[in-house]
């Protein structure tokens, strides 16, 4: 707070007792000095860029009091429901996810969507968070009358972490019921990951979940299970680079024929 008010900042007198005081009480376990804070450097108010709606604060002028602004009021004014449309759903959806095999986990799969998406939905309407975004990240932009910051957002992070594992645990379940002798169980999980992947981001299932509860179409399921996907990508992008290698090698080979049989030619003639 005194480094904020003050043009001196973080060299204000104010700011350079309270760092000596704050080495005294560091040093208070060998000394047995304690620091004590005199009433002058006692905070009274906050800068509203620290959002402690549970104490007295004033407008920072501080370039972080105005960013802080600025960003706020564009998270206030701009729309940030419904971004993943059916369109984008076109656009972004990655062939690469497909492994072959993913069709037959796809009605499990949406099963388990439906059941991730209710529960995800239900703690957005529970702690009044609009967005799929805020709640995985766990940076709130718009936070209810009767949210608590600090003790909330513990129990908002807590809570995802939660059913993130919970769908992990689903997927582990797919794997045992649908692994046998004949099939390797990382080909399984491949196959389960990508069947995920499809019922998320397909356009064929947006807008297939959450029906008459007027929610978003939500993203985050099939990254419950994240480090599978990101396998599937390396090995299509591994495949992809070792068969446009070997093209180009192809290509060169009539090339080293056609040299090959002139210097036949030429030897033949020299002979």
């Amino acid at each position: 707070m005194f480094a904020d008010k003050d043009p001196q900042k973080a060299m204000s007198p104010a700011c350079i007792e309270l760092a000596k005081l704050h080495s005294v009480a560091v040093d208070f376990a060998k000394s047995g000095v304690p620091a004590e804070v005199p009433q002058h450097l006692r905070v009274e108010e906050y800068p509203d860029f620290m959002e402690k709606p549970d104490k007295p604060s004033y407008q920072s002028n501080s370039i972080i009091g105005k960013l802080y602004r600025e960003v706020k009021n564009v998270a206030q004014h701009k729309s940030l429901t419904k971004p993943f449309t059916r369109r984008v759903a076109r656009q972004s959806y990655d062939s690469d996810m497909e492994i072959e095999g993913f069709e037959k986990y796809t009605a499990s799969a949406c099963e388990y969507k439906n059941m991730y998406d209710f529960k995800l939905g239900n703690l957005m309407d529970y702690y009044g968070i609009e967005t799929e975004a805020e709640i995985m990240s766990g940076n709130i932009l718009k936070m209810s009358k009767t949210f608590r910051e600090r003790k909330d957002l513990e129990g908002v992070n807590h809570a995802v972490m939660s059913l993130r594992k919970e769908a992990r645990s689903w997927f582990n379940v797919m794997i045992k019921n649908k692994s046998n002798s004949e099939v390797d169980d990382g080909d399984v999980a491949y196959a389960i990951a990508s069947a995920w992947y499809h019922v998320t981001y397909h356009p064929r299932y947006w807008g297939s979940y959450n029906e008459g509860l007027n929610r978003d179409h939500f993203l985050s399921f099939p990254w419950c299970v994240h480090d599978t996907l990101i396998q599937i990508k390396k090995e299509k992008v591994r495949q992809r680079t070792f068969t446009m290698e070997l093209w180009r090698i192809l290509k060169l080979i009539p090339l080293l024929l056609f040299f090959f049989l002139l210097w036949i030619i030429v030897q033949y003639l020299r002979s």
